[in-house]
């Protein structure tokens, strides 16, 4: 389940190589199934960090990952996909992660449940990705993360005072630019330039619209 948001406290998780942001070469996807690595952000009511989910072959029946949450450690995940509903799940450490392959855009997108119940949601993406980690102000503050691979996918996850939101956009290799949206909410959007080779990144978050404050973040802020 995915939980929408009337006002925003974000957390957007753009994700990465490894906790703290960098980037990583992972294994592509072929054109009938997942293959190699995927990594991503997980974020939700009290964690958050990097995601990676590994297959070893194509179409991988058994899968592991590694979830690093941000100033805490490394929890290892195993688990299953399969391949007709193209849906994963893995567990380790008290937390479950599941979720879906689209692969149209090659990535993976779902929820978790973790220990105190927590909860939350999650993106990865394949390629060689970067994890740009931070934080908003303004009328709302919180935790900002966005995941970026070398095919200019952008996507992330937010969280807001009811639960995560997917997040999605747009970058402009030249430019830099970015635009972000929400596929959970529609009155969620922002703005703001992303520097692959600096690892930094800035802009300005909005509602209905109307900017609400700024965010700032960087592939060491995981």
């Amino acid at each position: 389940m995915r939980f929408r948001t009337n006002a925003l406290i974000c957390t957007l998780a753009l994700a990465a190589a490894a906790c703290g942001g960098g980037s990583d070469s992972s294994t592509g996807p072929g054109a009938t199934g997942p293959s190699g690595s995927y990594r991503g952000t997980l974020v939700g009511s009290t964690s958050r960090g990097v995601l990676v989910i590994v297959f070893a072959t194509q179409n991988a029946t058994a899968v592991t990952g590694t979830l690093t949450l941000t100033g805490a450690a490394t929890v290892n995940l195993n688990g299953t996909y399969t391949v007709s509903s193209k849906q994963v799940s893995l567990s380790g450490g008290g937390y479950t992660v599941t979720g879906d392959y689209t692969e149209s855009s090659s990535h993976f997108s779902g929820d978790y449940t973790g220990p105190n119940s927590d909860h939350g949601s999650w993106a990865v993406e394949s390629g060689t990705v970067k994890v740009f980690c931070g934080n908003y102000t303004g009328n709302a503050a919180g935790t900002w993360n966005l995941v970026l691979n070398d095919a200019g996918q952008l996507r992330g996850v937010a969280q807001t005072n009811s639960g995560a939101i997917e997040l999605t956009g747009t970058y402009n290799a030249s430019t830099g630019a970015i635009t972000v949206s929400s596929p959970d909410d529609a009155t969620v959007g922002a703005t703001g330039t992303l520097n692959a080779t600096t690892g930094g990144g800035a802009g300005h978050w909005s509602i209905s619209g109307q900017q609400a404050g700024d965010w700032a973040a960087n592939t060491n802020g995981c």
